[in-house]
């Protein structure tokens, strides 16, 4: 009975099978697997890649990164498996994660108010803790945050937004008939941009990362982050034609 038995897997061994089946179920969309796989590394170097050695009081930012990293792997393959309102909800913790980071750096006395949430109500960490996305925190202005209200809206709460992924109303009118099982997953182009809007997100999260840890990291992951981006926003201009094809070319252009 004991050689039955299975060792519990590390996270380092299980981060392994997720990359591979993520990449293998990437087949059909090669360049957005590239830079699924640049995110990957990007990701998986971030803890080896300082410096200056990391403060007690940096390590819950740490474990946000963490969060934020486990949110990559699972929204990108509830997305290739047609889930993407639960793909939506992950991206939308993430960027919390993203948001409750920046606070934490930014005021290391709100990390014993974090610390103790259980004992509050809600209300009351709310106001102690103060709004996770500040409005003049431009770090996080607008972009994280269009991400955290947008993915928060189509995939975290039951607003009407969250049903559109399952629910086909095109028979309402004529049949009387709404099915619910009715999924995107067939539209790869849907699919595809699905993918991208995860990547970009992604994207924006390491941007904060890097500035709330630029002191201490190298200069090599920084580069990298950088050079990738800069490669990513220029393959995601040539997909606006194919996302948003009846927009005039001037606004393709800009």
């Amino acid at each position: 009975m004991d050689a039955l038995i299975e060792e519990p897997k590390t996270i380092a061994e299980i981060n392994y099978f997720e990359r591979n089946n993520l990449m293998a179920s990437l087949q059909k969309y090669p360049t957005e697997a590239e830079y699924i796989n640049s995110v990957l590394n990007l990701f998986q170097s971030f803890n080896k890649s300082f410096d200056k050695t990391v403060d007690h009081e940096e390590i819950p930012s740490i474990q946000m990164f963490w969060l934020v990293f486990r949110g990559f792997n699972i929204s990108t393959q509830l997305a290739l498996q047609g889930h993407f309102s639960e793909s939506y909800a992950i991206i939308s913790r993430s960027a919390e994660a993203t948001g409750y980071a920046r606070k934490f750096q930014t005021d290391t006395g709100l990390l014993d108010i974090w610390f103790k949430k259980k004992e509050f109500t809600l209300s009351e960490f709310k106001s102690k803790f103060g709004e996770p996305f500040p409005e003049n925190d431009n770090l996080l202005h607008p972009k994280v945050w269009d991400i955290y209200n947008l993915t928060r809206d189509y995939g975290t709460h039951s607003n009407f937004e969250t049903t559109v992924f399952f629910t086909d109303a095109s028979k309402l009118d004529t049949d009387n008939q709404v099915f619910f099982e009715y999924s995107d997953f067939t539209d790869e182009i849907n699919t595809q941009r699905t993918i991208n809007y995860i990547i970009y997100c992604h994207f924006e999260f390491l941007k904060v990362f890097r500035e709330l840890f630029k002191l201490k990291l190298n200069q090599i992951w920084i580069s990298e982050l950088d050079r990738v981006i800069t490669q990513y926003d220029e393959y995601k201009n040539t997909l606006r034609k194919i996302f948003v094809p009846d927009i005039p070319d001037i606004v393709h252009n800009k």
